[in-house]
């Protein structure tokens, strides 16, 4: 997990790979540079704010909305992918400053969309795992009538 990620792997690169500038790709590689420039220049004055609230808020605002803003947030398109959004998003506020929950932001190691997007990833197969596990779960419980009587699921007749 570095900044010179691959993105193949999908690390945050958008998925269009349509040029609105039609510069082959360079001017939206200037784009992205800027941007993670200015999302480390605010992560930086995060750091440094924590002990005035509002005006870290404020920042806390300002980054949350510029990452929203770039397209480069990880998108999936499984029902519970808001749910592992709002939790990435309550883990990204407790370590981006200091370990609470989890591994600290460590700009060294990459910029703060790849490593959001790394645990945002990291979520959503955890959730993936627990939706199999209740799914099977369900599966394996027997249908039982209101008189005790087990009910075997593979010779249902599913006709009115």
């Amino acid at each position: 997990m570095n900044d010179q990620s691959h993105p193949s792997e999908g690390e945050d690169h958008s998925s269009d790979d349509s040029d609105p500038v039609g510069d082959s790709g360079k001017s939206r590689n200037c784009d992205r540079k800027l941007l993670y420039q200015e999302l480390d220049s605010l992560v930086t004055l995060i750091r440094e704010e924590a002990s005035n609230s509002w005006k870290l808020k404020r920042l806390l605002n300002q980054l949350v909305t510029k990452m929203k803003n770039s397209g480069l947030i990880w998108k999936d398109k499984v029902p519970y992918y808001e749910d592992a959004l709002q939790e990435q998003w309550e883990f990204f506020y407790s370590n981006l400053c200091e370990s609470r929950t989890g591994t600290q932001y460590d700009r060294d190691r990459s910029n703060v969309i790849t490593w959001f997007n790394y645990y945002l990833r990291r979520r959503l197969q955890n959730l993936a795992v627990k939706v199999d596990r209740e799914n099977s779960r369900r599966d394996d419980r027997k249908l039982v009538l209101e008189d005790g009587t087990a009910i075997d699921r593979s010779n249902r007749d599913f006709t009115c």
